[in-house]
């Protein structure tokens, strides 16, 4: 086999590997959750929340690098009391002097998970108002 036929082989066989497909494999959601229950009684948990606006204290934790400006969220320690499961706990290194380091705990809400329990109380609520409009029919007919 000539030189010119290997190398042309050769370019031929890699680019059939690079363009050959990957195999994934496409997991349903529903599968990868188990013990799954529709959420009751949302609201009650989001009338207890106390939603803020709020700056970082950044020129007392400078070392911090927190975010500047404006934010909007909840205090995690009135969360905790609430949902305990959304917050969670993370150190924080930072330099305090000359090759030494600090650790602070920062409580963290995730406020991803907010989401479902806010579209819940939402349902609950329009459920609610359904019953008064239909309440408030009910009467006109008297």
């Amino acid at each position: 086999m000539s030189m010119k036929i290997l190398k042309t082989l050769l370019l031929i066989a890699a680019l059939g590997a690079v363009t050959s497909p990957v195999s994934a494999q496409k997991i349903a959601d529903s599968e990868l959750k188990k013990n799954v229950t529709p959420l009751n009684g949302s609201l009650s948990y989001i009338i207890k929340l106390q939603p803020l606006a709020y700056e970082y204290h950044n020129e007392k934790y400078e070392n911090l690098r927190l975010p500047a400006g404006r934010r909007y969220g909840f205090n995690s320690e009135d969360v905790r009391q609430v949902l305990p499961e959304i917050v969670s706990d993370e150190n924080k290194f930072y330099p305090f002097g000359k090759n030494s380091y600090k650790t602070a705990t920062i409580s963290t809400t995730d406020l991803q998970s907010l989401i479902p329990i806010l579209v819940a109380a939402v349902k609950e609520q329009q459920q609610e108002i359904e019953n008064l409009k239909a309440e408030v029919n009910r009467l006109k007919l008297r």
